[in-house]
């Protein structure tokens, strides 16, 4: 996997900076989990449980530099309970299809 760090044009990540990747990244996350779903087994969802258990196990083992133990501590809970959030959107649509 190749690592490539990005950032604002400013220079800073700001709140506004951060709030619009959290805005467009929550639903791309989730269009492609989905699209994903249309090439699995319908009703099958152990495909789902090892992708997230995949994600969460990553986002867990992300480390910050030049920020507090702190501030790291938080955003990394900020991160993965909305990482989780997103996750569990997608397990109760993909349920829901599978029932249509």
């Amino acid at each position: 996997m190749t690592n490539r760090m990005v950032a604002p044009i400013s220079g800073e990540f700001t709140v506004l900076n951060l709030s619009a990747a959290i805005t467009m990244l929550g639903p791309a996350l989730q269009t492609v989990i989905e699209k994903l779903a249309t090439m699995r087994t319908e009703g099958d969802l152990a495909w789902f449980d090892e992708l997230e258990k995949e994600l969460l196990l990553e986002a867990k083992n992300t480390i910050s530099e030049g920020v507090s133990i702190e501030a790291e501590v938080e955003g990394l809970k900020f991160g993965v309970d909305l990482l989780q959030a997103t996750l569990d959107c997608c397990r109760d649509n993909l349920r829901l299809n599978y029932r249509e």
